[in-house]
């Protein structure tokens, strides 16, 4: 099975005003993988995974990329005007499926992210780890085979952070997809990827390997040292 995605001297500007916020990025996600872009704010992360999903587009260079993918955004982007089954519905909906088939869809995805006793719910009644809940099961819904996530805890307290993090390693493992995040937290990245692409001023500086088995402690020493090996290569 190919790359799902690949980028080959990847090139990303803008003119008004002149910025190059991506230069010369290079880089194959692996099919079935779990890949977390991690590095400082405004490294160029959230525009790699941006053209990932077709919104930007390189100025130069090859991009190898899905048809469609699923995306978690970090302000949830919910339509507030609709209940959380009819977010979640909203995709399979945009596809013409049978009412059969997206009530179905609907379902699986509230009960894999355990909202189905909030289906009748609006987004403004649920707490914001529930409305990301919500944006998982809408990505889901899409039935890519790449989902991508741009920061989606980072707004979250620290519990409900944990929560969410087993919740999706266990839908990513129930749905084989290859995953694609965008993380600030070098202990998240540790937490849940199986590769750590570490960006700096544009540049993809490293891609280092996670070798620790699941589920990882955030306390153990061989959790750490791979922390601070990503540390090391920014400041490097």
């Amino acid at each position: 099975m190919s790359d799902p995605i690949v980028f080959e001297r990847v090139n990303k500007s803008y003119e008004k005003p002149a910025v190059n916020v991506v230069h010369d990025f290079s880089l194959s996600v692996h099919p079935g993988e779990f890949f977390c872009l991690a590095g400082p704010s405004g490294c160029g992360k959230s525009t790699v995974l941006k053209m990932i999903a077709g919104i930007e587009k390189p100025s130069s260079g090859t991009l190898l990329r899905p048809k469609s993918v699923g995306m978690v955004f970090q302000s949830y982007a919910l339509l507030p005007w609709l209940t959380v089954e009819e977010n979640v519905a909203f995709a399979p909906q945009m596809q013409n499926l049978p009412e059969r088939d997206v009530k179905e869809k609907t379902s699986r995805y509230l009960v894999m992210v355990h909202l189905e006793a909030f289906a009748k719910k609006y987004p403004r009644e649920l707490s914001g780890g529930q409305r990301q809940r919500v944006g998982i099961a809408r990505a889901l819904a899409v039935e890519s085979s790449v989902l991508l996530m741009d920061e989606p805890f980072s707004a979250l307290d620290p519990v409900i952070t944990d929560e969410l993090h087993e919740d999706v390693l266990d839908i990513w493992q129930a749905t084989k997809k290859t995953i694609v995040m965008v993380s600030h937290r070098f202990e998240e990245a540790v937490t849940l990827a199986d590769r750590i692409g570490i960006m700096r001023d544009g540049s993809l500086e490293r891609v280092l390997p996670v070798s620790l088995p699941r589920p990882r402690n955030e306390d153990d020493i061989a959790f750490m040292r791979e922390v601070k090996e990503i540390r090391r290569c920014l400041v490097a």
